[in-house]
């Protein structure tokens, strides 16, 4: 059995390691990597006992000081030494095999690029090493390699010399003068396209940026650089920090785990977040390049200058650096629809996994497999908890607690209390009961209770959390504004904590007010207020908080699901409430709302969506309402959403700009009531959109609406996209999804869809286009009746383990709802579940989520 590795067992090592210099010999079949490490005696322990892992590679060769020794004990995965000096040499010479590898770890090939991914523990599969984020280092890379196959040779920080080698081959040494863990470690060899621009520091340096992609695409990359050189303008204005390497590279490929590394100097990404233009991105693709590409420079700082002590303090550095890629777009574009942008994510994964068998807090403290923790929770949730620091004590003193931590820890490997501590200190902000959050899993439960009587509005407010703790209270802002039934405002204040577990306030007015409860979203909470249609229609015509005003409307209409359920469930004909019509009216006709906002805020949530905040799913009569919702606005409606349409169809040159987009989401939402009245006239249009679309979100949109609602037009639509498209694997990618998300596309499609030779399960970005989006959104079909569903799902899971062990447990956790099923289904599911569990050569990655997902 796989064992547990807890936070409370973390030591430091016996030694650290002040310079590793590789040398990288690359051929066909093999890759040959030679390891001269010095290693010093860590004085804060008594031990002289050295730990090194190792994996997937043969050990040809090892020395001490020059001389040849047998490590003491070996196996599979480490190597051990004992009774050491406090200082030595240790050289290992390793084969390993780059060609076999399809794990998306260590050293690996992406379709015709070698290439590495470190983090958490990927370096172990490279070379022997502690191959922990506290061990920091400075490295010296070598890399040698067939000139003609491989004419770029890369690797951290900046390249020191170069040159020819006999027989073809050549070499480029890398040297990066910052300490760094290994999960930081990186190299390419390939044969690229090289874009290049340039940035100069406030300091006057000037700093190379180059974007290697494959042959064709340096065209593709132009906003990914733009993206890089507003990134680092940000963060000298806002944070003060400035780049420290003379040479910041980039590296786009397609056969990768995550979305992008931040490893030093040398990026490496998802070509998903690098290539773009106007035909073959979507303008969420264009934001998403933009937050991508900042995210991971915003690491050079809060990750890789100051990185984490162990991987329990993963949050340290992610939640940061998310909150921090966050302030950026919402610098850089609208900060309200960023707001939901970023709070829709939060509610649509992290809420779901808090409430489910896979929730932990955003520092956990244990695991099995490092990888299954790079989580919406430690993420997102963990950026939820920094934003909370930064409204609690403000803008300014936020910039000064940075400051304080990288005065105090630049260089270091810190926990997540050593940045509370500096945040504490450099604002004179009591935080002691705020490091609650970081130890607290499952998301908060406030309840408000109210009481107007003889001109005073009481207020009392409890919460009930989940802790590893004895404390039971928490501390967070909490935002409100108080208005009449009129509308009018009576009542603000946006600086409001709550720290107390009971706490009470007590406001005087004339009247009893309407509340608009955690306006901005400013804490990660969830409560429920009980509010008529009346209260929500005046709300959402003057409600001032414009994140609130989207979180009403999105209340009115799930109250209003709620209410066709319930009429369903009594056998009535259902009907929507005239006051709901008259609200969603007024948003519609609103033409002082943003756009963007109101395409928001009209949307239907789906029956994933819906179901995502009920204790047990509802299958039947849920998915009766939205579908009856949908075609009701739209009867009633469609003068309005026509003219919607007609005045937002953009079909002159295209634009990036906010406005276009935000027109384009709008149009689009527009469109998918109007598709629901089944007439041939909208359907023609809504082809017509298709067909003379003159970007990417315009024709996969009207795609997906046409998918959505099979027709006439949709099968002829289809495969004229995939003959236009074949050959861009990006696009490809997006004419997978929307077919898979279908409730028209079942097992037998998806299964067809796998055959395609564009198609290669291999390649986790068409893993997760296909499969991934199959299982994370097709509700209708993952939740079939006779368990069908459930067992496709348990056999991918099964197949995709065996080559790639960590999108075997993402898969997984796509069936973290067993407490939520009736017994029927429930029963189906842990079935399959429990074959997984019992399959000998399951991987530990996926057996922890599995074994998790049976807890209900």
């Amino acid at each position: 059995m796989a064992q547990k590795i807890l936070l409370k067992d973390y030591s430091e090592p016996d030694f650290w390691v002040e310079e590793v210099n590789l040398n990288v010999q690359i051929y066909d079949d093999h890759t040959i990597v030679e390891n001269r490490s010095l290693y010093v005696k860590n004085e804060n322990t008594n031990g002289f006992d050295l730990t090194l892992f190792g994996e997937e590679m043969e050990l040809l060769a090892c020395e001490i000081n020059g001389n040849k020794v047998e490590p003491e004990n070996m196996s599979d995965t480490q190597i051990e030494f004992f009774q050491l000096d406090s200082r030595f040499e240790l050289t290992t010479k390793v084969k390993i095999l780059p060609e076999a590898n399809h794990s998306g770890e260590g050293f690996y090939r992406s379709g015709e690029i070698l290439c590495t991914q470190c983090e958490a523990e990927g370096f172990r599969r490279i070379t022997y090493h502690q191959d922990r984020p506290d061990v920091m280092s400075r490295y010296t890379t070598r890399l040698e390699a067939d000139k003609k196959r491989y004419p770029f040779l890369l690797s951290n920080g900046d390249k020191v010399d170069e040159g020819e080698l006999s027989e073809g081959r050549h070499f480029a040494e890398w040297r990066d003068p910052h300490h760094k863990p290994s999960y930081l470690f990186a190299m390419v060899a390939g044969n690229l396209e090289r874009v290049t621009g340039e940035f100069v520091t406030k300091s006057g340096r000037k700093v190379s940026l180059e974007f290697f992609v494959d042959h064709g695409n340096g065209s593709k990359a132009s906003y990914a650089l733009e993206s890089l050189q507003k990134s680092m303008k940000w963060d000298e204005d806002r944070f003060g920090l400035e780049y420290d390497l003379d040479t910041y590279m980039v590296v786009a490929v397609d056969t990768f785990n995550m979305g992008a590394m931040e490893n030093k100097g040398l990026n490496i990404f998802n070509s998903a977040y690098v290539l773009a233009n106007p035909k073959t991105a979507t303008d969420s693709d264009f934001q998403g390049i933009e937050g991508v590409i900042g995210h991971e420079y915003f690491h050079n700082w809060t990750g890789n200058r100051v990185t984490c002590r162990d991987w329990f303090q993963l949050t340290l550095k992610e939640g940061l650096t998310v909150f921090r890629d966050q302030e950026f777009s919402a610098d850089m574009n609208s900060r309200p629809v960023k707001r939901v942008d970023d709070v829709k994510v939060l509610k649509g994964h992290q809420f779901p996994e808090d409430a489910g068998p896979l929730s932990h807090p955003i520092k956990p403290k244990e695991y099995i497999e490092i990888n299954n923790f790079y989580t919406a929770t430690v993420y997102e949730k963990g950026a939820e908890v920094i934003r909370m620091i930064h409204t609690l004590i403000g803008e300014d003193k936020f910039r000064a607690g940075m400051d304080l931590y990288f005065e105090r820890f630049d260089g270091k490997a810190v926990t997540t209390e050593d940045f509370v501590q500096s945040m504490a200190e450099a604002s004179g902000f009591d935080l002691d009961r705020f490091k609650n959050w970081y130890d607290q899993n499952g998301t908060p439960l406030l309840n408000i209770s109210t009481n107007f009587s003889q001109g005073k509005y009481h207020v009392l407010f409890t919460h009930e959390t989940e802790f590893n703790n004895h404390d039971s209270s928490l501390c967070f802002p909490f935002h409100f504004s108080l208005y009449n039934q009129q509308g009018e405002l009576l009542y603000k204040d946006h600086e409001y904590v709550i720290n107390q577990n009971p706490q009470s306030l007590t406001i005087e007015l004339d009247e009893e007010p309407i509340a608009s409860w955690n306006e901005g979203f400013c804490a990660p909470v969830k409560f429920e207020v009980n509010y008529s249609f009346d209260q929500l229609a005046t709300l959402i015509a003057n409600c001032q908080d414009d994140f609130n005003r989207y979180e009403f409307t999105q209340l009115a209409i799930l109250k209003q699901i709620d209410e066709l359920v319930l009429q369903l469930r009594r056998g009535e004909d259902p009907s929507c409430d005239s006051r709901f019509l008259g609200a969603f009216q007024s948003l519609l006709e609103d033409e002082s709302l943003d756009l963007a906002l109101k395409a928001y805020a009209i949307t239907i949530p789906s029956l994933k969506e819906f179901n995502n905040g009920k204790e047990k799913f509802n299958f039947d009569h849920a998915g009766q309402a939205i579908q009856f919702l949908k075609h009701t606005l739209a009867i009633r409606f469609k003068d309005q959403l026509h003219s919607i349409v007609e005045t937002y169809h953009e079909t002159g040159e295209f634009s990036l700009s906010g406005e276009s987009m935000a027109k384009r989401a709008l149009k689009l939402q527009a469109l998918g009531f109007l598709v629901r009245l089944e007439d041939e006239t909208l359907r023609d249009l809504i082809h017509d959109i298709y067909v003379n679309a003159n970007n990417m979100t315009d024709e996969i949109g009207a795609l997906a609406l046409l998918v959505d609602i099979p027709g006439s037009h949709t099968e002829e639509a289809l495969k004229k996209f995939y003959d236009k498209w074949k050959h861009e694997t990006l696009v490809i990618q997006k004419w997978l999804m929307i077919q898979a998300r279908a409730k028209s596309t079942g097992i037998a499609k998806i299964q067809e869809l796998e055959k395609l030779p564009e198609y290669d399960a291999k390649v986790p970005n068409l893993m997760r286009s296909l499969i991934g989006v199959f299982l994370a959104y097709n509700f209708e079909n993952l939740h079939s009746e006779d368990g069908s569903g459930y067992k496709f799902a348990c056999e991918k899971i099964l197949e995709v383990d065996k080559f790639n062990p960590q999108m075997a447990a993402r898969l997984a956790k796509s069936l973290s709802f067993l407490n939520k099923l009736g017994p029927a289904r429930a029963e189906l599911l842990r079935s399959e579940l429990s074959q997984l569990v019992a399959e000998a050569n399951l991987s530990k990655h996926a057996l922890e989520v599995v074994e998790q997902n049976l807890k209900d």
